[in-house]
């Protein structure tokens, strides 16, 4: 591992008590329970079919790659996170020409994952 990805591994594990929130992420009939995963909200600027740009809001939540284990992301999967009693559900999905899972650093140590609120 070089600098970078000790890095890259250090900020995911120091994100997760100063600014984590515990969600299950299901995809297909698999759960993941207790993963521990960062929220930031981001507006994206995107471009429609008819070539119109409009704003998109989306959450963004940044993992721990390792944190998975050999579940693969991908659109369609869902966030569930349950904050002051209530439940929510997030949809994995790509925003413009972004996929719905990106690596955050070279490495793919971190990832940021685009989700909308569904429920």
């Amino acid at each position: 591992m070089n600098v970078l990805e000790s890095g890259a591994a250090w900020l995911g594990e120091q994100l997760k008590p100063a600014a984590g929130r515990t969600i299950d992420i299901h995809q297909g009939s698999r759960i993941l329970s207790d993963v521990v995963a960062t929220p930031v909200e981001e507006t994206y600027e995107v471009v429609d079919e008819l070539g119109q740009r409009t704003s998109v809001v989306m959450m963004d939540w940044t993992i721990v790659a390792s944190d998975l284990g050999d579940v693969m992301l991908r659109k369609g999967a869902e966030i569930h996170e349950t904050l002051g009693g209530v439940r929510k559900v997030y949809e994995v999905l790509p925003v413009g020409d972004r996929e719905a899972v990106e690596n955050l650093d070279t490495a793919g140590i971190l990832l940021t994952v685009h989700t909308k609120q569904i429920g």
